[in-house]
C-alpha cells in the first residue's frame, strides 16, 4: 500500500504537491477556536475568518468545513493558556443601515450596553495576536484605527463616536454623580474612545449590581 501511495504522489505534478503542503502548513498556523451553530451544535478546531465573505473555516485532523454568517451563532478564538481571545457574533443592521445579509461583529464589552467593533482592515483582523477582550484586558483602542466601534443603545447600534453627544448625557441622568467622580478620580476624557469604553464597562457593572459598584450618589 505504501508503494502505491508513493507512486501516486510521484505521478502528481510537483506544483500540486507543493500547493497542498503549503495549504496544510498555513492551516497549522490558524488559531484554535470554537464555532457554535444556530442549531446549538459546537465544533472545535483551527479557525480562519474572512471578513470580506463573512465565512468561517474550521479545520480538524479529519475535515475542513466552511460556515456562512447565516449558519453561525457565534465563534471565538481561544488560547489553551489564556482562554478566550476574541469572540464574534452575527449582527443584522436595520433601517437606513440595512444590509442584504448580516455581518460578524467582534464583542468588546458585554452587558446592558454592549460594545462591538467591525474590522476596516482585513489584514489586521486576521492578526489574532492582538487580544480583544473586556475589563482590564481592553486593547488601547486609541491606536486601533483599523476598527469601527459600535455601542448598542436603546435597541440601535450606534457608532461610538456618538457617545459624548448622544449617549453620555443620558447615562448621567441615572449615574451623574458616580460618572463625574469616576472621570475625576481616573482623569478620564470622554472624547477618547478607550475612556468611553471604560465608562460604558463601569456603567454595565453598576446596572448589574448598583450596591457593590456605584460610587455614592
Amino acid at each position: 500500500m505504501k508503494a502505491v501511495v508513493l507512486s501516486v504522489l510521484l505521478a502528481l505534478p510537483q506544483s500540486w504537491i507543493f500547493g497542498q503542503s503549503l495549504q496544510l502548513a498555513q492551516i497549522d498556523r490558524w488559531p484554535l477556536g470554537t464555532v457554535v451553530l444556530q442549531s446549538g451544535e459546537t465544533h472545535h478546531g483551527r479557525l480562519q475568518y474572512d471578513p470580506t465573505t463573512e465565512v468561517v473555516q474550521l479545520a480538524t485532523p479529519a475535515v475542513l468545513k466552511a460556515f456562512s454568517v447565516h449558519q453561525v451563532q457565534s465563534f471565538r478564538f481561544e488560547d489553551p493558556r489564556f482562554g478566550l481571545l476574541r469572540e464574534f457574533v452575527p449582527y443584522r443592521f436595520t433601517g437606513s443601515k440595512a444590509r442584504r445579509r448580516p455581518i460578524f461583529l467582534e464583542v468588546v464589552v458585554r452587558g446592558h450596553l454592549p460594545v462591538y467593533r467591525r474590522t476596516i482592515s482585513v489584514l489586521q483582523d486576521q492578526m489574532v495576536g492582538a487580544v480583544a477582550a473586556q475589563g482590564d484586558r481592553l486593547p488601547d483602542i486609541d491606536r486601533a484605527i483599523d476598527f469601527t466601534y459600535y455601542v448598542e443603545y436603546e435597541g440601535q447600534l450606534r457608532k461610538l463616536s456618538q457617545f459624548r453627544r448622544k449617549i453620555f448625557p443620558k447615562l448621567c441622568r441615572q449615574y451623574g454623580n458616580s460618572l463625574s467622580q469616576l472621570v475625576h478620580t481616573y482623569g478620564l476624557h470622554i472624547s477618547r474612545p478607550v475612556h468611553q469604553i471604560r465608562l460604558i464597562n463601569q456603567y454595565n457593572y453598576w446596572v448589574a449590581d448598583p450596591v457593590q459598584f456605584a460610587f455614592p450618589q
